[in-house]
Parts: C-alpha cells; structure tokens; sequence
C-alpha cells in the first residue's frame, strides 16, 4: 500500500531559489545595488505570493524574514560592486550561487508551546499589545476564510460571555439595524463630546441690549433653551445684579433730571473696560507704556413737543413737553509704547455713535466745560502696578445750531 506523505513546510521554501529573487528583483525595476525599503517590500511581497496560503501557517512570518532579507540586500550588493555592476558578469561570475535555496527557518502555529522557547530577544506581547499592522497580520487568515456575520456574532456572544453586555449591545446596534443606524450613533457620541459654553451676567446683558430683548422674551428664550438640554443663559436676577455693576457712582435723580458726575462716569467706564481686557500676568502695564490716554466725544442734545401729562411738578416752570441731555462716546484708548515711541491703540471703539443736536443752551456747555478742567487722571492697580490715565474731551458731537448758540452768530 502506498503511503502518501504530506510536503514539509520548511520543504515549500526551500523551493525559493536567490536566483528567483534575483529575477524578481529585476522584473520590479530595483536596482540590485541599493537595500532600500523598496527592494526589501518587493522580495517579501515575492514571497507572500510564492507561498501562497502557507504563509499565515507561520508565526511571526515578518518578523522572521526581516533578517534574512536585510542579509539577502547586503550580500547581492556586495556581489554586485564586485561584478562591476555588469549584469552578464554578474550571472556569471555568480552562477553557484544563484542555485542556492533562500531558506528561512519558519515556526509553524502548532508547534508553538510544545517546544521550550531558547530564544534571548524581545518577548512576545499579547494582541492587544500589538501595532495596528501585526494585529492585520495575526488576522489575516481568519478574515480571509470567514464572512463579517460569522466575525460580528462572535465578537457578540463573546463580549456576552466576558460579561461586556453593554459593548455586545452596541454592536447589534449598529450591525443588525438600518445601515444607517452606525451613522446617527456616531454623530450623537461626537455631538455630546463638544462643550457648550454659557452665557456669562455681561454677555447675557449685552445681549439684551443689542436684541432689544424684553425680559418676558428672555425668559421664554432661557426656559425654552432648559427644556433642550442647553443651560447656557444666566437667570434674570443675575442679569440685573450684572446692570447694577453697569451703574457709576454719585447719579443722582430728581423729579426735573438726573444726572452723573463726569468725573465718576469716566472712571467707571475706564474701569469697566479695563475688566474686559486679558493682561499677562506677568505684564508691567507702566513700564510699556507712557501718557495713557482715554479719548472720548461728547455733546448734547434736545428735543421737544412730547406729550404733556397732568402731572404736578413742585417748580410750576417745569414741563415735561421738551427733554434736553448731555451725550459721552468713548472713542479710544492710547498709550506711548517705550520701546517703539509709537502711539499704540490699547482699545478702539468698533462702532462709535453720532448724535444729532439741536437747540442748547450756553450755561449748560460752560458747566460742563468747568467740570472737564477739574477732571483728574485715573489711577488703577494692574498686577499690583499703579497706572495713571488721564482724560481728554473732544466736543464733536453738535450741528450748526449750537454752534451759532455757543458763538452768537446767525445762520
């Protein structure tokens, strides 16, 4: 009875001659004089294909080959240099050679754990410690022979089995659903991953301001926001603590007017605005700069014919028919830069406003004038540094008809 014996794999490389890698070598294109990462692709790619399915019965294929080939690269160079980089000589010179076996001392799976290992070098690592590209290696073959339904089952009922339920949930999810399914569960994990920012008091009241917004209408807004799952506006009460910070000191009110002292509205508005800026730490503001200065606009205005109520006044000569007010814009705020001399803009207002005047009064521009020569520099403490601004007022904010008021001239 014939026996029938069934091939070595060591004997399937054995049958991998040089003289094989050699002409593979040339068909590609490589140079047979360099070692490059090219040359070193093209002989295992050679191999991969000359063995066909036997090369995921091997354990580390890669890895075993790496030397070899690296060693294959040195001595074709060697052999090529002494040939005189002649292809004919080289054949020549070289044929026993060429007729030698490529051999590679391959391990297969099986036999692994059965002999003890005498190896020194690096020890194994388990899969999850692998590189993406050995962990595409170690699969290979499974991927190669199984379907993605046989794949995808068992990964589930193995995750059931190590007690991961909600990870084998998971993936029936996105598996045996819509195929879009995957799609909405991916945007819902990245949607809930990004930060949203709240409103803070100031920007809240900004915006207020800017839309107009009644405080029924940011209410609803706010609640309606809640009910979303985006808690980003401030409650009301906060809005109003952030306008009573707005306010400066010294107003004071009566039935006829109100008003401010100039000198304590500028040191709130500079105060003010110097919250918004973002200073280092570590930042001299006095040692930059010099003559910081706070530029601002200003001018009045009137109107008349409103509506008159039967409200009684405690002075009879008080109507409410006409109001009359003093306007302030600040403009911008400088500073000399030590370094440079150059005057340098710290702040600039984006959107200055104009005004349009009518009928004044002289006393209440000379009042208002005196106050402005009384007006004393600011100082404030930044990073515990004393900084000293003074206060420049430009009247620019009036028509033709105050200046023929202020000047006694006729139009």
């Amino acid at each position: 009875m014939d026996q029938h014996i069934a091939p070595n794999k060591t004997d399937i490389v054995k049958k991998v001659k040089n003289r094989c890698l050699i002409e593979a070598l040339i068909k590609s294109g490589c140079a047979l004089h360099t070692s490059s990462c090219e040359v070193r692709s093209t002989l295992t790619m050679y191999l991969h294909n000359k063995l066909g399915d036997e090369w995921d019965s091997y354990e580390d294929f890669e890895k075993c080959v790496k030397g070899k080939i690296e060693g294959f690269c040195s001595t074709v160079n060697k052999k090529w240099k002494e040939s005189n980089r002649c292809m004919s000589k080289f054949l020549i010179k070289n044929e026993k050679w060429l007729q030698l076996e490529f051999n590679i001392p391959f391990i297969a799976k099986n036999e692994i754990g059965c002999q003890p290992s005498t190896s020194r070098g690096r020890p194994s690592k388990s899969f999850f410690d692998l590189s993406e590209r050995s962990k595409r290696w170690k699969t290979k073959y499974l991927r190669k022979t199984t379907t993605s339904d046989v794949l995808i089952c068992a990964a589930k009922n193995t995750l059931y089995s190590e007690g991961k339920r909600a990870a084998a949930q998971m993936l029936s999810q996105i598996t045996e659903y819509s195929p879009r399914r995957a799609i909405k569960i991916k945007n819902i994990y990245i949607n809930s991953s990004k930060t949203v920012m709240p409103y803070t008091e100031d920007e809240a009241l900004a915006f207020i301001v800017d839309t107009r917004m009644t405080k029924d209408a940011y209410q609803i807004t706010r609640l309606g926001a809640k009910q979303r799952g985006a808690n980003i506006y401030p409650a009301y009460h906060r809005i109003r603590l952030a306008k009573e910070r707005c306010y400066p000191e010294g107003i004071e009110i009566y039935e006829e007017k109100s008003s401010v002292s100039l000198q304590h509205l500028l040191d709130h508005t500079l105060t003010r605005l110097f919250e918004t800026f973002e200073f280092d730490s570590n930042m001299n503001l006095d040692e930059v700069y010099e003559d910081l200065n706070f530029l601002c606009k200003w001018g009045c205005d009137g109107s008349s014919g409103h509506s008159e109520y039967h409200q009684t006044f405690n002075n009879q000569n008080i109507t409410d028919s006409s109001i009359f007010l003093f306007s302030l814009v600040p403009l911008r705020l400088t500073g000399i830069s030590k370094i440079s001399k150059n005057n340098t803009i710290l702040w600039k207002n984006p959107t200055p406003s104009s005004t349009h005047t009518v009928e004044t009064t002289k006393n209440e521009v000379q009042k208002l004038e005196k106050e402005i020569t009384d007006l004393k520099p600011l100082k404030l403490n930044i990073n515990n540094n004393v900084v000293s601004i003074s206060y420049t007022m430009v009247m620019t904010m009036v028509d033709g008809k105050v200046i023929n008021t202020l000047t006694g001239s006729s139009s």
